[in-house]
C-alpha cells in the first residue's frame, strides 16, 4: 500500500525476489546492489554526455572520460546512499532512480547528435517508457521532467539547428515543465487545507515543517561532502522543529543560505554551468520530499539522487579552479583521496549493518538524544527476548530493552510509543507496569498524540493478549483501548484499525461477538476503503449464525474488491457457503 500509485513495479521486484529465492535477505540485497550498480553505471554515461558538452563550449579543459568515471565511482560508494541498498525496503527509491536516470538518458541522446524525426521518436518512447516505470516504482519520478529541464538549461542551453528542433523542445518542455507547473499552482491554491490538514498526526504542522527543511536539506548538503557516520542512521529525528522564521533564530540563516545558493547558480549559468547544474539538480531533486508533503522531516535516502548533483559539482569545480594554477598537479590526487576516504567510510559503515542489533546499538549510541532510536534497540532486544531459551541472557535481554525503553520516556515523557512498549514488555514477562505509569499511560491515550507507532504497539499488545502471551488483566486492555478510541484528535485510520483490534478481543478472548460485530461495522464506516475488515465482519456473523447478512458483507466485498487483492479469501468464503444451502 505504499504511496498512492501502490508502486507496483517495486513491488514486483519483491515478488520476483520472493518466488525465487524466498525472503532471504542476502538474495534481496544482492538485487539491491545490482540495481545500484546499473544506475551507476548509467550516471557515468549521462555525466560523459554533460563534461563533453561543456568541454565542446570551452568550459572543461580535463580528461572528460576519467572525470566521468570519478564522479561516477564517487556517488556509487558515498556512504550516504548504503541505506538504499542494504536497507531492502529502499529498493523503490533506487528502482525508481535507476528508470528515471535511463529516462534523462535517452533525452541526452536525442541531444547531442543532430535532429532526426525517427531517431527522435524512438528515444521518446524509450524516455517515456522508462518514467512509467519510475514512476510506478515510487512517485518521486514526478521530477524527471524538472531534472531534465536543468540537463537541458546547463548543458545544452535550448540550442536548435532547425525548425523541427525547436519545436520538440518548446513541445516537450512545455507539456512537461509548464503545464504541471501551472496545474501544481492552481492544485495547491485550492487544496491547501487538505495538505494543512494531513499534518494532524504528526508532531509539526506544514507550516513548520516547510521552516524545518531547509536546515534538513543543508544537512544533506553537508552530509554529500563530508560524510559523517556519527550522524548517519535510519531514524532522523533529532533536528529541531522550526516554529517561526526566527524561532530558532538560525531558520532564517538556513534560508538565507539556500537563497543565496539559488541566486548563485542562475548568475553561475553562463561561465560555471557545473555549479549552476549542481546546486539547481540538488534542489530539485528534493523538492517532492522536503516541503509541504506530510512525511517524515528526513531518511538518508531522499538523497539519493539528489547527491550527484553534488558530487559532479564538487569533483569538476577541483579540477576546474586549480587547473590554471600551481595546484593543478594535486587536483587529481585530492579527487581520488576524495573517493578513498567515502569508500573507506563505506567499509566502516557496512560493518555496522552486519545485523539488527548491532546498528540499533549504533544508532542509540550516535543518537544519544532520539527518543526513536532507543525505541528501536529496546524493540530490538525484546524481539530476541522473546525467542532465546536461554534463561540468563533472557534476563539481560529483558533488562537492557528496560533500559533503553525508560530512556526513551525520559526524551520524551509525552511520547505514547515507549510507554506502550514498556508496557508490552512487562506483561510479557509477568510484570505489572506501576500504577502511578498506569494511570498517566490512560490519560495520555485519551488526551495525547496518537501516531502510527502508537497503533503499532496496540497491535502487538492486542496480539499478545489474544495468544494468551501477555500478563495482563482484561479491564486493563479494555481501558487501554477504550481510552485510545475516546482520543477527540486520533485520525480516522488509526480509529478504524483499533475498532477491528477491538473487536478480535471481543470475539476470540470474551467471545461477546455481538460488540464485535457492532464495532466492526463502525470500524468500515469509518474506512470503506479497507476492504480486510469485511472478512473480520463475516467472521463474526457466521459465528452468530447469522448466514444471510454474512453472506451479504461477502456480495459487497465482492463488487468493492476490483483489483482483486482479497480474492483468495472471497474464494474460501464462497466454497463455505456454498455448503450451507442458504435460500
Amino acid at each position: 500500500n505504499a504511496g498512492p500509485l501502490k508502486r507496483p513495479v517495486s513491488m514486483l521486484s519483491f515478488g520476483i525476489n520472493t518466488y525465487f529465492t524466498g525472503k532471504d535477505p542476502f538474495a534481496m540485497k544482492v538485487t539491491n546492489l545490482a540495481i545500484h550498480l546499473l544506475t551507476g553505471f548509467i550516471l557515468i554515461l549521462i555525466s560523459r554526455i554533460i563534461l563533453n558538452s561543456w568541454k565542446e563550449k570551452g568550459f572543461l579543459q580535463t580528461d572528460t572520460h576519467l572525470l566521468s568515471l570519478l564522479i561516477g565511482l564517487c556517488w556509487l560508494i558515498h556512504p550516504f546512499n548504503l541505506t538504499s541498498v542494504l536497507y531492502i525496503v529502499q529498493r523503490m527509491t533506487s528502482l525508481s532512480s535507476l528508470f528515471a536516470v535511463a529516462s534523462i538518458y535517452f533525452y541526452c541522446l536525442i541531444r547531442i547528435k543532430p535532429f532526426n524525426i525517427g531517431r527522435c521518436i524512438l528515444f521518446s518512447t524509450l524516455m517515456g517508457l522508462a518514467a512509467g516505470l519510475s514512476l510506478l516504482s515510487k512517485e518521486t519520478a514526478v521530477l524527471i521532467p524538472f531534472q531534465i529541464f536543468v540537463i537541458e538549461l546547463c548543458v545544452f542551453r535550448f540550442f536548435y539547428k532547425n525548425y523541427f528542433e525547436k519545436l520538440y523542445l518548446i513541445s516537450f518542455h512545455g507539456i512537461t515543465v509548464l503545464i504541471p507547473l501551472l496545474y501544481l499552482g492552481f492544485h495547491l491554491t485550492t487544496n491547501i487545507d487538505a495538505y494543512s490538514n494531513s499534518f494532524s498526526f504528526r508532531e509539526f504542522s506544514m507550516l513548520e515543517r516547510l521552516l524545518t527543511e531547509p536546515s534538513i536539506v543543508l544537512w544533506y548538503l553537508k552530509m554529500t561532502l563530508i560524510p559523517d557516520l556519527t550522524h548517519m542512521g535510519l531514524l532522523l529525528d533529532s533536528f529541531k522543529i522550526s516554529h517561526s522564521i526566527f524561532n530558532p533564530p538560525s531558520t532564517i540563516v538556513f534560508i538565507g543560505i539556500i537563497l543565496t545558493m539559488i541566486i548563485t547558480a542562475g548568475l553561475s549559468l553562463k561561465k560555471f554551468p557545473f555549479i549552476a547544474f549542481g546546486i539547481l539538480w540538488f534542489y530539485i531533486s528534493h523538492s517532492l520530499e522536503s516541503t509541504i508533503l506530510s512525511l517524515e522531516l528526513a531518511f538518508e535516502h531522499r538523497n539519493y539522487l539528489a547527491s550527484y548533483g553534488i558530487v559532479l559539482l564538487f569533483i569538476t569545480s577541483i579540477l576546474f579552479f586549480l587547473n590554471n594554477t600551481k595546484f593543478n598537479k594535486f587536483a587529481l590526487i585530492f579527487c581520488f583521496a576524495w573517493a578513498m576516504a567515502l569508500a573507506y567510510t563505506t567499509h566502516i559503515r557496512v560493518d555496522h549493518w552486519e545485523s539488527p542489533l548491532k546498528l540499533a546499538i549504533y544508532d542509540a549510541e550516535h543518537h544519544p538524544n532520539s527518543e526513536r532510536a532507543h525505541m528501536v534497540l529496546a524493540e530490538t532486544y525484546k524481539t530476541i527476548y522473546t525467542v532465546t531459551k536461554d534463561d540468563n541472557l533472557k534476563q539481560t535481554l529483558f533488562d537492557s530493552s528496560l533500559k533503553h525503553l525508560n530512556i526513551a520516556i525520559k526524551l520524551d515523557p509525552e511520547s505514547l510509543s515507549p510507554r506502550m512498549g514498556k508496557l508490552l514488555l512487562l506483561s510479557r514477562a509477568k510484570i505489572i507496569l506501576p500504577e502511578k505509569e498506569a494511570f498517566l499511560l490512560y490519560s495520555l491515550l485519551q488526551s495525547g498524540n496518537i501516531d502510527a507507532s502508537t497503533i503499532n504497539s496496540f497491535q502487538h499488545l492486542t496480539d499478545c493478549v489474544i495468544k494468551n502471551k501477555c500478563h495482563l488483566n482484561k479491564l486493563t486492555y479494555i481501558r487501554l483501548i477504550s481510552n485510545a478510541l475516546s482520543n477527540k484528535n486520533i485520525n480516522k485510520v488509526y480509529k478504524a484499525n483499533l475498532l477491528i483490534q477491538y473487536s478480535q478481543f471481543l470475539s476470540i478472548v470474551l467471545n461477546n461477538f455481538d460488540d464485535a460485530i457492532s464495532f466492526c461495522e463502525e470500524a468500515i464506516a469509518i474506512n470503506p476503503h479497507k476492504l480486510i475488515y469485511n472478512n473480520f465482519l463475516i467472521q463474526y456473523l457466521v459465528q452468530v449464525g447469522n448466514f444471510n447478512e454474512a453472506r451479504n458483507v461477502l456480495n459487497n466485498y465482492k463488487r468493492k474488491d476490483v483489483n482483486r487483492k482479497n480474492h483468495l479469501l472471497i474464494k474460501e468464503w464462497d466454497t463455505f457457503f456454498a455448503t450451507k444451502n442458504l435460500p
